[in-house]
């Protein structure tokens, strides 16, 4: 890829040393053939592993995100032909165009100022020896209103967030963080369904934390959808902890991976405004306070799992935070053996 390298610098006092490079050729790439009217490079686009990784990790939740799809789709875009079964979106993509194309120029010249904020989110949920250097890939033309990770590249739509500037720099602190993440946490613990549900619901809570919405003073569509979303779960988070109870209790220490499927497409899901994102989020907070910010980061350093057992016991003094149902708390109290000294 070729990457614009965004400078952020050694930062106080966590001394995190954070660099986001903003990748744009794949964007410019599609674009240029956007309404050109001309052939697309079909083996150059199975090929590309940005496109590759795109397809591949949608997938997973999609059957009908496949390659041939895709280039289907690229076929009536360069010939600027409205797509009936829009799965990437490309008609809203040759619709504008030129806006989009415009962003694009924007994006190069704000590139520094927009790393350095990143840089400043993520320092301080990170170890203090945190030293990460990975890339933004702008993408137009994908199934997914946000934005997804792939290893230490991660990647943004583009025309979805065209009009949030500070929507986008707040995706892109939340998605940099799972890259980074990924260099300090532990390996998720793949081989345990109802572990795995914590790991992920912490991984997520913490990028939602740093990257937390209701900081954002924009009203634009990306940035209102994710506050609305914020305001469903946080009125409904009794609801929310019924739910990971019921999860629990249907994984009941089965490994069928079908079934974790099941329980993640529902918990992680944008469509279901991500009610164990909300989760993480709350158990992040109540440890944050009571704890305090190097005990968070050690947790997430060591075993992030822990960090509900550590929310059990702040539920056992303050029945202000939602409880953890009876199947769920079986499973937290196994975590003891796993708990360090954090302090």
């Amino acid at each position: 890829m070729i990457s614009i390298c965004l400078l952020a610098g050694t930062l106080s006092p966590a001394h995190a040393d954070i660099t986001v490079r903003l990748d744009t050729s794949l964007a410019r790439n599609v674009m240029a053939d956007i309404c050109s009217g001309r052939d697309i490079d079909e083996d150059a686009i199975r090929h590309n592993p940005a496109i590759r990784d795109m397809l591949t990790h949608f997938r997973k939740f999609r059957n009908y995100i496949t390659m041939d799809n895709y280039l289907d789709a690229r076929r009536k875009a360069a010939g600027c032909q409205k797509i009936d079964r829009d799965y990437f979106r490309f008609n809203d993509v040759m619709n504008n165009r030129q806006e989009i194309n415009d962003l694009l120029d924007k994006l190069s010249e704000t590139q520094a100022e927009t790393s350095a904020r990143v840089a400043r989110m993520i320092a301080p949920f990170s170890p203090g020896d945190t030293d990460f250097s990975g890339s933004a890939v702008v993408a137009v033309g994908t199934p997914s209103c946000g934005g997804w990770a792939v290893g230490d590249d991660f990647y943004i739509d583009l025309p979805c967030i065209r009009d949030d500037p500070e929507g986008m720099t707040f995706l892109i602190a939340h998605e940099t963080y799972h890259a980074v993440q990924n260099e300090f946490m532990p390996p998720a613990p793949e081989n345990d369904p109802v572990r795995l549900i914590m790991f992920e619901a912490i991984r997520e809570g913490a990028a939602s934390t740093l990257a937390d919405f209701n900081k954002v003073d924009s009203d634009a569509r990306y940035s209102r959808a994710s506050k609305r979303s914020l305001r469903i779960n946080h009125h409904r988070m009794p609801l929310n902890f019924t739910l990971l109870e019921m999860a629990i209790s249907h994984l009941g220490g089965n490994q069928d991976g079908e079934r974790y499927k099941e329980v993640y497409n529902i918990g992680f899901s944008g469509s279901f405004d991500a009610p164990f994102y909300a989760i993480g989020q709350t158990v992040i907070g109540a440890v944050d306070e009571a704890f305090g910010r190097p005990h968070l980061v050690c947790r997430l350093e060591t075993s992030p799992e822990v960090l509900f057992l550590d929310y059990l016991d702040l539920t056992k003094k303050d029945s202000a935070l939602p409880a953890l149902g009876p199947a769920t708390r079986s499973e937290v109290i196994k975590l003891e053996k796993d708990r360090t000294d954090c302090r």
